[in-house]
This record gives C-alpha cells, structure tokens and sequence, in this order.
C-alpha cells in the first residue's frame, strides 16, 4: 500500500509521541532510539531588510510610494518594520478607495480599502501602528495642511533629542 498525504497524517501515537511521517518512526524507534523523543519548538527568525522610498528629514517617518498594497504578506512586512524600528510610514497611495483585493470581504460584501487598512492599523488599542496617507493628487495640499503639521511634530526626532537632554 503506497503512503498518501492522508495516511501520514494519521500516524497513531506510540509511546506517547506523535510522529509525522513512517521515516520518522523506523529512525526514532530503530537506530535513534537511545536518544530521547523530546519534541522541542525553536523560535527562529530570517533576518530581512526593507528599504524605504524616502524620509522626512527631523522625524521617524520613512515614505512609501504605493499605488496598490499587492499581499497580506506586504501589509505584514510594513507592521514588523515600524514596531521592530519605532518608526512611522506615510503611504502615498495613487487614488482613492482601491480595496485590498487578496483581503477576505466583510460580512456586507465589501472590502477593505488601503486607507481603511491604514486607519484601522493606526487606530488598533493593542499595538498600534503609526500608519498614514495621502494621495498623488492630494499630495501637496495635504503636506501644507495643519494634520502633516502636527504628524511631524509628533514624529519629530529634534523634540525627542530636547526631551531626553
């Protein structure tokens, strides 16, 4: 009888442990079997880099030119930066209102926009992300206007450098 996906899976218990393949059992119970099965989980982690499209200069805040955010992977991606680096990102979307596609649709029917992503990342009461956004066509009046202002005094790494002396 050939070994399929389905019947490795339901490898019975022996001796107390669970095994995941027929390899695994003739090794663990043969030649290894002066060596205890002690079934341990090791945290890793893969060492990445991300590179910013720009910064603005006095503060944490990096740009990111984003016509369309492609994954849930990339929404991810974004999160671990700004909590691993304390920084915050400023999205520059291409228009409005284009709905992470990949994303699963809400109980209406509808889907998440990027800025409604961005938003609700933002607005999160556990680990919150400094997440914010403008829009090609929106992008010089929204860095004249008071909110930019006031994001950039808040990101601002000169008062932090104040505070701490």
């Amino acid at each position: 009888m050939a070994l399929t996906p389905k019947l490795i899976q339901r490898l019975p218990v022996i001796l107390g442990e669970r095994y995941d393949s027929h390899f695994e059992v003739r090794n663990a119970l043969g030649p290894f079997s002066r060596y205890p099965a002690n079934r341990t989980k090791l945290p890793y982690t893969i060492p990445k880099t991300y590179e910013v499209d720009g910064h603005i200069p006095d503060t944490n805040i990096y740009i990111e030119y984003k016509p369309v955010i492609e994954s849930q992977d990339q929404c991810r991606k974004f999160r671990e930066v700004c909590l691993q680096n304390n920084v915050a990102i400023l999205f520059v979307f291409i228009k409005r209102d284009i709905s992470l596609w990949w994303n699963n649709p809400r109980k209406d029917g509808s889907v998440i926009t990027q800025e409604q992503w961005s938003d609700f990342q933002r607005n999160k009461k556990t680990d919150p992300v400094p997440f914010y956004y403008t829009f090609e066509d929106e992008a010089e009046e929204f860095l004249e206007s008071d909110c930019w202002k006031n994001i950039c005094l808040k990101h601002s790494t000169i008062n932090q450098i104040k505070l701490a002396t």
